[in-house]
């Protein structure tokens, strides 16, 4: 076992592109072990990664050619670093409820998450601090409710750090537009799958064919070249 001068982790087994490691910090955490695994998961990089908060354990699996080793046990040592410095989250006491400062409520729009896990991570993010009495993140919406002494500027900052967009959407002019927002984006999707649709379908019959020359083979190249960097780039 190996510690590599890293602070939070030592290396326990490696292969060429997987890596585990113990750190002391994951341990018996569960929410702080799953926060971890989901940043991690957002690096196009990394393909897999398990975490084990009864024993501390984080395996990675993880492109040596574009990430190499080093770069990617001092990124999981940084963020382990920043985790660990984070109170754990907590609900709030009575007294901060009927405390003197007034509770204010944010309306939010939040743009770039992609699956539930990335809306539980802002949600327990927001919940790590005192000031937040209630957040609740709505993934199938993408919208969330805040609401506690902290200003709508300061959960704007803190949903940023995160790697996402937010917007307020208090008035009828602003949920008007996020609307207008997602009705566009979903007729980009049906557009997306109508082409894919039509330049699949060739190819599918293609496939079928008992007898198939170079010449059909290019051609499947050629119609399934532009639905897997059109349409389905994004997938």
């Amino acid at each position: 076992m190996s510690s590599g001068g890293y602070r939070n982790l030592r290396v326990v087994h490696r292969l060429r592109r997987r890596v585990r490691v113990i750190a002391p910090p994951l341990v018996r955490n569960e929410e702080r072990s799953y926060i971890l695994e989901i940043l991690l998961r957002k690096r196009p990089e990394i393909s897999d990664v398990r975490a084990v908060a009864a024993l501390g354990s984080l395996a990675i699996h993880y492109d040596p050619r574009c990430l190499p080793e080093a770069r990617l046990l001092a990124s999981v040592d940084d963020i382990i670093d920043r985790l660990a410095a984070c109170p754990p989250t907590r609900a709030p006491t009575v007294g901060a409820l009927a405390g003197d400062s007034p509770l204010l409520e944010s309306s939010l729009a939040i743009e770039g998450m992609s699956c539930a896990s990335c809306a539980l991570l802002i949600e327990l993010s927001l919940r790590r601090d005192p000031r937040v009495h209630l957040a609740n993140v709505n993934f199938a919406a993408q919208t969330a409710v805040v609401r506690g002494t902290i200003s709508r500027d300061e959960v704007f900052a803190m949903i940023t750090r995160l790697g996402y967009r937010a917007q307020a959407m208090d008035t009828l002019a602003q949920r008007r537009l996020l609307v207008a927002r997602a009705k566009e984006r979903l007729a980009l999707a049906r557009k997306r799958v109508v082409v894919a649709a039509a330049l699949s379908a060739p190819v599918m019959l293609l496939g079928m064919a008992m007898h198939r020359s170079p010449a059909l083979r290019l051609l499947e190249v050629a119609l399934a070249t532009p639905v897997l960097f059109g349409p389905g780039r994004d997938i």
